[in-house]
């Protein structure tokens, strides 16, 4: 690839160009998930002035160049790379392409009018129409991608190594939470720990969390609550380690016990925490101890 950027340098900002059809909205997507702000059917001779609001607040950003027969792209182009190079933004221009075969199937598929569809002519010519005039901007692209072959997760694949993108680290929130105040709604899972021993029944304990070191002692003195704490550390791992490849964009796993106090609370911050040193972006939170904390005091 020859960027019109210095080499070597972190993309963080392309310049996506293509005929309708060839795959814009799903590279957008996948840019999206790479971190980048995504832009599309920008007006080329008003890339400069999108440049100057979005710039400084975008560290990745993608112009996705409108394609019109009243727009003078290649014009537009050469105006957009002035700007960036003004701007020191380190560019890749990635043009997307594939055969008319591919996009006439594709549009067959979709049903939807063609951009450059003329009622005199027919899908065809206008397929021909928009690749003709996007051929001068096909030529000054640092990389052309055929998207006609590719899987959707081979042109992931692709687009990530034009830019040298990395993906934002899965999300994870390990929550507690009492099944007294009902299962949290967004949770992807939901696991109940309620058949362990209950510091709730140990009056000196009572009072007390699951983040008080005398709690967790207790959670987990038992070779039943070690042996679940075991099982549930390796599932988790296990199903990170799927979701973070698959590029989710969050995962809330929920661990419940009768009040959302003790066991589900010592158990979120061990989880949370022995996750966390596998390198997982994993971060405890409780959702019912605020809660229980105020109705102690109240007492």
């Amino acid at each position: 690839m020859t960027s019109f950027s210095a080499p070597g340098s972190p993309v963080d900002t392309v310049l996506l160009t293509s005929p309708a059809g060839a795959g814009r909205t799903e590279a957008i997507r996948i840019f999206e998930d790479l971190g980048y702000l995504c832009l599309n059917h920008v007006w080329p001779e008003l890339v400069p002035t999108f440049l100057k609001h979005y710039a400084p607040i975008a560290p990745r950003l993608v112009l996705c160049l409108a394609s019109r027969p009243e727009v003078d792209a290649q014009a537009g182009l050469i105006a957009a790379r002035v700007a960036l190079r003004s701007l020191a933004r380190t560019a890749v221009h990635v043009h997307l392409d594939c055969p008319e075969g591919v996009l006439l199937s594709r549009y067959a598929l979709t049903r939807r009018p063609h951009p450059w569809f003329d009622h005199g002519e027919g899908l065809l010519a206008a397929i021909r129409a928009e690749r003709t005039a996007l051929e001068p901007l096909r030529a000054l692209a640092d990389e052309v991608v055929d998207t006609g072959p590719l899987e959707l997760a081979q042109l992931r694949v692709r687009l990530g190594a034009l830019v040298g993108g990395r993906p934002p680290e899965l999300p994870v929130t390990v929550m507690s939470f009492g099944f007294k105040r009902g299962v949290p709604a967004d949770a992807q899972f939901v696991l109940d720990i309620r058949f362990l021993p209950n510091p709730y029944y140990e009056s000196a304990l009572r009072p007390l969390t699951g983040l008080d070191i005398g709690v967790a002692d207790y959670v987990f003195a038992s070779e039943q609550s070690q042996a679940t704490y075991r099982s549930l550390f390796e599932f988790l791992r296990f199903l990170l380690h799927q979701y973070r490849q698959d590029r989710r964009s969050q995962l809330l796993i929920a661990i419940g016990c009768t009040g959302g106090q003790h066991r589900s609370v010592a158990f979120v911050e061990r989880l949370s925490g022995d996750l966390a040193a596998e390198g997982f972006a994993c971060h405890p939170s409780h959702r019912d101890l605020a809660v229980n904390r105020l109705q102690e005091l109240s007492r």
